[in-house]
């Protein structure tokens, strides 16, 4: 395709060119603020919609591979931070997050302050399950902020996680 001239783009759009001082690009400065300033990818973009449909249709799995894909576990993560409240099907998407982000480092605290609108069965659901999966790997629990803890909840966490050190 042949390329237009930049004489031939102020004629065109005399207000965007200055006909006596043209220069090849004249919003290169405009766009390498915009990729600085990090714009997110479609593929981003795309990433609440995904969530919010699988959380309604209760159907997680559709996101397996998505939360494989390097950084997007966490801007899910982010996302599900947002959510108030949390529907039911969100703790397990959270629960496959959190599990997946303890088998792959070494991590030995979880922190769900991060998410103040988990109910108090949304947390002991998130509990038992990491319970399950994670069994003598969590050693301490972070719970502040989140209004509807109760000593139900901090009940329910000494039951699934005897060997915690902090709480």
């Amino acid at each position: 395709m042949r390329v237009l001239t930049s004489d031939a783009l102020a004629e065109a759009w005399p207000d965007e060119y200055d006909i006596d001082n043209l220069s090849p690009e004249p919003h290169t400065t405009e766009s390498t603020e915009l990729q600085n300033q990090g714009v997110p990818s479609l593929a981003d973009l795309t990433l609440s919609p995904a969530v919010d449909n699988a959380m309604a249709r209760n159907d997680i799995e559709q996101l397996e591979y998505l939360l494989m894909i390097p950084g997007k576990a966490e801007l899910v993560k982010k996302y599900l931070m947002t959510k108030n409240p949390l529907p039911d099907s969100g703790t397990a998407l959270l629960t496959n997050i959190i599990t997946h982000e303890f088998e792959s480092t070494s991590r030995v605290v979880l922190n769900l302050s991060e998410y103040p609108h988990l109910s108090s069965d949304q947390v002991v659901h998130i509990l038992k399950a990491l319970a399950e999966t994670l069994p003598g790997r969590i050693r301490s629990l972070k719970l502040s902020g989140n209004q509807n803890i109760s000593t139900v909840t901090i009940v329910e966490a000494l039951k699934a996680f005897p060997q915690l050190l902090r709480r």
